[in-house]
């Protein structure tokens, strides 16, 4: 047989074991599947158990294609090994097979043993070939009922909003750990109101580090402040004016440079060390709402506050900076937040991957 041949025959177990590939969510991956199969999310949300869920026991590589291609585009990672194909045949194949064996035998008594028998090799080529078509044609409709099987005994009904708010509550405390249990999302409001009482307080605390610390210290010189100050009185607080001043570029480097590097690390320091050893800052208390990594259900790491605390500072530099990039982004966050129906969590919560909110034991 041809190295074709015998590289069509090799047969793969085709296993999910709850690895999810980059950028993709276990609650997204499951609702998306589900709809794909027409079936009730939680029956998909089984093959996330600790020993995972075998796909297919004896897929070809032309089936492992489509298979790694469909899930893939669902975030699913698919572990495939190669087994041990069973060699079986069809009655006719083997009834071919018998044919040549007892023409075989009839032929060395008439002929020669030693002389080559090229018709037998052909015949036995043929009936070979025959049982690989048989079984890659059994394979093929294998593939074609993979997913009517889900269809046929989950046939597609109207769901209601209230059976999916049942479905998504059901979710979520399959996928929550047990330290989340009874947890609840916080308001995109409540989140906002915290944000804006954090800074009013941070602002204050900024300014009363930097005019009796660091000035007094001789680390930062409050001059360039008191002219931009003046600047700012001579435009009458118009910031087409300001920005027409010949001074305003040079006034802009030097605060950069020199009040800018002290900004960013007492910003880091208010919000990161609050979020790492209490969960919450200031704002957050007063809603009773705290920040929990979602994969533990714990306070977050350091690794996890400040990719989380980085991304949010970055943004509202944009905001600031370059309104319309900043406008975008923002706008994108919250929409991304209003769609998670779970968590409602933002872009960055997804990078770091957290979830704010309450559980009873906070209240």
């Amino acid at each position: 047989m041809s190295q074709i041949s015998q590289k069509n025959t090799k047969r793969y177990r085709v296993r999910f074991t709850g690895e999810m590939l980059p950028g993709f969510t276990q609650e997204s991956a499951i609702l998306s599947v589900a709809k794909a199969y027409s079936v009730p999310p939680e029956d998909i949300a089984k093959w996330f158990a600790p020993d995972g869920v075998t796909l297919r026991e004896s897929a070809t590589q032309e089936e492992i294609v489509g298979l790694e291609g469909f899930f893939n585009q669902h975030g699913l990672k698919l572990s495939i090994v190669e087994v041990m194909p069973e060699i079986t045949q069809s009655p006719q194949a083997q009834g071919s097979v018998e044919a040549v064996k007892e023409a075989s035998e009839t032929k060395e008594v008439e002929e020669d043993s030693s002389a080559p028998n090229l018709e037998t090799s052909k015949a036995l080529e043929d009936a070979n070939t025959e049982a690989e078509i048989a079984r890659e044609e059994k394979d093929r409709r294998d593939a074609e009922n993979f997913q009517q099987d889900y269809s046929d005994k989950n046939p597609p009904k109207e769901i209601s909003l209230e059976d999916l708010q049942q479905t998504l509550s059901r979710l979520k405390v399959m996928l929550l750990p047990k330290d989340l249990e009874g947890f609840v999302p916080a308001s995109l409001g409540k989140r906002f109101a915290a944000f804006i009482i954090d800074f009013f307080f941070f602002v204050i605390l900024f300014q009363l580090i930097l005019s009796n610390i660091l000035a007094n210290f001789g680390l930062v010189d409050l001059e360039v402040i008191n002219q931009y100050v003046a600047l700012f009185n001579e435009s009458g607080g118009s910031l087409e004016k300001m920005l027409a001043s010949p001074e305003i570029e040079a006034l802009s480097t030097q605060i950069l440079k020199t009040i800018g590097p002290w900004y960013i690390l007492l910003y880091f320091i208010y919000f990161a060390v609050q979020e790492r050893y209490y969960g919450a800052t200031l704002g957050k208390r007063l809603f009773k709402i705290r920040i929990f990594s979602l994969r533990t259900g714990k306070n977050l790491t350091w690794n996890s506050i400040a990719i989380r605390t980085i991304l949010f500072f970055m943004g509202m530099q944009f905001l600031t900076s370059l309104p319309i990039v900043g406008i975008f982004l923002f706008a994108g966050t919250v929409l991304w937040a209003i769609r998670d129906p779970l968590y409602r969590r933002t872009l960055y919560d997804m990078v770091a991957g957290t979830v704010v909110g309450s559980v009873p034991s906070d209240k």
